[in-house]
């Protein structure tokens, strides 16, 4: 297989972003969770402003806030459906218009959960300025969904489009967990991603990483071997890898280390792409798995073995495509 090009791989990291939110808008707890959350926004909105404490007041502002971002969100996943039925959303400048929005709602959402409110302006040393957390309930959403703030579920967004909005293990493979010396950087890694993928993550955080910053240090070619030799790798987990890395090091000997440990990914983006339309057609609109063999792409498939139909085939497709969804969540969720 050809190496993939910086251009291909940045590709397949948006494209992965892209799935882990396919597959958290077709839960259907995920949507109970968002009902949840909005409906008790909706109750503290509804209570009088000005009684109670200061804390008080500054949770009904922070909830009010908060629900006007979501519906904010929602306007924005009306017009995005609405550019993808014409085809505009293709464009380079609606993808970064619809990007840019998200963002700046969801950036409004955090600061309102964090900001202080002053009561009286004529009086504000009297005013508490502590940075409490207004709506503690958005902790307990991003430890389950990986999301700082709950997204509709009608939300359509881009393969193509560039945007981090997903804290999860699949969408940041590689994490920097320890770079406060100058002997050694420890990362965290998630192999399940793939190792072409994977390895340009380590890239950046090695690029990235505090000690190495602004430094052009590498090893030369007679040390690198024993440098190498004393990279580790160890699990931790679930799907979960410690990786140490001595400092200075190359580039070129950590991915020679890397690529006798690690595995290719087992399942293709496309394939990935597949399941989340099946688990849609499932879940979402409740089709059967032989309807689905006869509506869409997979009624013009040609596959199967010499032996059997090609309407046995496509069925049998679709049924592992639905296996991989449920490994997927498994591994997501």
């Amino acid at each position: 297989m050809a190496k993939r090009s910086p251009r291909q791989l940045a590709d397949a990291i948006r494209r992965i972003r892209w799935i882990i939110w396919e597959i958290t808008r077709i839960q259907k707890e995920y949507r109970d969770d968002v009902l949840a959350l909005t409906a008790k926004w909706e109750e503290a909105a509804a209570r009088p402003r000005f009684s109670g404490s200061p804390l008080t007041y500054r949770r009904i502002t922070a909830a009010r806030n908060a629900l006007e971002a979501f519906r904010s969100l929602e306007c924005v996943a009306q017009e995005s459906r609405r550019r993808h039925r014409t085809g505009r959303l293709s464009s380079t400048a609606a993808r970064t218009r619809t990007r840019n929005q998200i963002m700046g709602i969801l950036r409004s959402a955090r600061t309102a959960r964090f900001s202080v409110v002053t009561l009286r302006k004529e009086c504000p040393a009297k005013v508490p300025r502590s940075q409490e957390d207004l709506l503690p309930e958005l902790g307990a959403f991003f430890s389950k969904w990986h999301l700082p703030f709950p997204l509709p579920t009608s939300l359509n967004l881009p393969e193509s489009l560039d945007i981090d909005i997903v804290d999860s293990d699949f969408a940041r493979p590689v994490k920097i967990v320890d770079d406060s010396t100058k002997e050694r950087l420890v990362l965290q890694i998630f192999p399940a991603v793939g190792r072409e993928v994977l390895l340009a993550f380590i890239d950046g955080a090695l690029r990235n990483a505090l000690p190495l910053r602004n430094t052009d240090q590498i090893i030369s070619r007679k040390g690198g071997m024993t440098k190498a030799r004393m990279i580790r790798l160890r699990s931790i987990g679930k799907c979960k890898l410690i990786l140490e890395l001595p400092l200075p090091c190359d580039l070129r000997y950590v991915r020679s280390f890397l690529k006798g440990k690690l595995e290719r990914a087992p399942v293709s983006l496309r394939e990935f792409r597949e399941a989340i339309d099946v688990a849609r057609l499932h879940v979402v609109e409740g089709l059967t798995f032989r309807q689905i063999a006869e509506c869409g792409e997979f009624s013009e498939k040609q596959v199967g073995t010499p032996d059997e139909t090609s309407e046995a085939a496509r069925r049998r497709l679709v049924h592992q495509r639905y296996r991989t969804y449920q490994h997927l969540i498994a591994a997501l969720l």
